[in-house]
């Protein structure tokens, strides 16, 4: 087993098939990508035949990624580059849902206030497309909210910025995710939570995340999609800090597949299988 959780109460069931979801009362399926459906610039063998597999059964399938690097847009043009057709709105990118986060903040107008915003030009796309407007000059007083996402290019500039934004108290400190690594071409690489941390640490605040582990991102969806429950919900992801604690945290099935990273957590998938491509099998 690469990624190994911590004994706390009752073994994982492990899958073999596609045989083994249609027992369960599932109608709508939730899939991370990165790890799951590819890594790095390499997709998981038999990927895109599990998806359309689970399809043929009748389910419904979202793609829910915490790298904020991409829009959805990008997102959906990706998956269809490996062969798995997506609507944008079927797509949630941590760009996606950080954008909606701000627009929800109390009192922020988007005529008027700014964010100071980390990150790749995925995201500042994101936030320009919502109406958001981002810093652009020394004015903190027009900053309401500082918005962190992967930024391959992040350094000890960005970090004085966002901890002279927030050390105010009245600015918002919204992270897209909390992720310390994530995989890429057999390498392990920082991810958006050790910059996240940085931060913390350097203006003594706490993150609203909207990202997964959060169960922000399923109230959101279900926003999207109303018929999404819970209950009838299956969660498919390869980190158990991430995926398996934001289903949980949601009430949801969980799958977890042994292609990301190695980690040990507290916490135990309902289900665990060698990889999504098991849904190949019949």
């Amino acid at each position: 087993m690469v990624v190994e959780a911590k004994k706390n109460g009752h073994e994982p069931v492990r899958w073999n098939s596609i045989a083994d979801v249609q027992g369960l009362a599932i109608t709508d399926v939730i899939c991370d990508c990165d790890g799951v459906l590819w890594r790095g610039s390499a997709p998981i063998p038999g990927a895109a035949e599990a998806i359309f597999n689970l399809r043929a059964m009748g389910l419904r399938l979202y793609f829910l990624t915490n790298h904020s690097s991409k829009p959805s847009s990008v997102l959906v043009q990706r998956l269809a580059g490996m062969g798995i057709q997506a609507a944008e709105e079927q797509a949630f990118g941590s760009a996606t849902l950080a954008a909606l986060a701000v627009l929800a903040l109390p009192g922020f107008n988007p005529q008027n206030d700014l964010v100071y915003a980390i990150g790749c030009s995925g995201l500042l796309g994101e936030l320009a497309k919502h109406g958001i407007r981002h810093l652009n000059h020394q004015d903190l007083r027009a900053v309401k909210a500082v918005v962190v996402g992967y930024d391959s290019e992040f350094d000890y500039a960005k970090l004085t910025m966002a901890a002279d934004c927030l050390r105010g108290g009245v600015c918002a400190f919204i992270a897209c995710s909390i992720g310390g690594t994530y995989p890429d071409n057999g390498r392990v690489l920082p991810g958006t939570g050790a910059l996240v941390a940085a931060i913390a640490m350097a203006s003594g605040r706490t993150p609203q995340v909207v990202g997964k582990p959060s169960a922000n991102a399923f109230c959101v969806m279900q926003h999207r999609h109303p018929h999404l429950k819970s209950e009838t919900t299956l969660m498919i992801g390869d980190s158990l800090s991430s995926d398996v604690a934001f289903g949980k945290a949601c009430g949801l099935r969980t799958l977890l597949v042994e292609t990301g990273i190695p980690e040990v957590a507290d916490i135990q998938p309902d289900f665990v299988a060698s990889s999504i491509g098991i849904f190949r099998n019949q």
